[in-house]
């Protein structure tokens, strides 16, 4: 399949990468250290009240959270926590190619201080919104739910598969109401569990990360009908 670069308008609603590790620091003195690289790298605290949205509509998937130990500046979010960094990105998406350069500097910077140690599992994870869009009706998929011919709203559907070393995560949520339209979500996790007995180098967890990256990307693209993704002005 010729996956796109990119469609216009972007639908993104978040992008996250997660990446879990292993540190001998505990995490009261560690959180406090990470503090300190992330300020000087212009990451700043970010308010308990400065949300992002995905974190407070229950309705995006039942992703809700409440903020604490975030880092942010104008393109991108960091929360830190025991065994866990989960970046977003922030206002604008900058694309691949930005995003995972910045999340690579933060984590470089980090490890120069020794507080991140072995890495053991990666992921990957978009959230695309369609306003406007019944999204069971343009996915190559057939989904029939009818119930004494009701049409159905606020439909949740969540499947799962592996390829290889790889765990795909598709969730859909298809003909959500608000007061005045209606959306679809597709959120799609590629992650996978590093081998324990190696040690992954920064550079070996991107290559890791660039192929979950394009593997997301084609089933983003490949659930999608033919006329539909060219309906979404796709640009190769």
């Amino acid at each position: 399949m010729n996956i796109p670069e990119k469609i216009e308008p972007e639908r993104l609603k978040d992008t996250l990468i997660e990446i879990r590790y292993k540190s001998e620091v505990p995490f009261e003195y560690r959180l406090g250290l990470c503090h300190s690289v992330l300020m000087k790298l212009n990451l700043n605290p970010s308010k308990p009240f400065n949300a992002h949205t995905i974190e407070l509509d229950p309705s995006n998937l039942l992703m809700f959270d409440t903020p604490k130990n975030i880092f942010e500046n104008e393109t991108l979010r960091l929360k830190v926590s025991d065994d866990r960094l989960v970046f977003n990105s922030n206002g604008v998406y900058q694309g691949w190619s930005e995003f995972s350069r910045s999340v690579q500097h933060i984590l470089a910077k980090l490890m120069e201080e020794s507080l991140l140690g072995k890495f053991y599992w990666i992921g990957l994870r978009y959230v695309s919104e369609f306003e406007n869009i019944q999204i069971f009706d343009k996915l190559i998929w057939d989904f029939q739910y009818i119930w004494q011919d009701k049409k159905n709203i606020n439909t949740i559907f969540r499947t799962e598969w592996m390829e290889e070393q790889d765990r795909i995560i598709v969730n859909l949520l298809d003909n959500a109401q608000r007061e005045n339209d209606y959306y679809s979500i597709m959120d799609i996790d590629v992650n996978c569990v590093l081998n324990e007995s190696e040690i992954y180098p920064l550079e070996s967890v991107f290559e890791h990360l660039n192929r979950l990256h394009t593997k997301e990307k084609s089933v983003f693209f490949g659930l999608m009908k033919p006329d539909f993704l060219a309906s979404l002005n796709p640009s190769y």
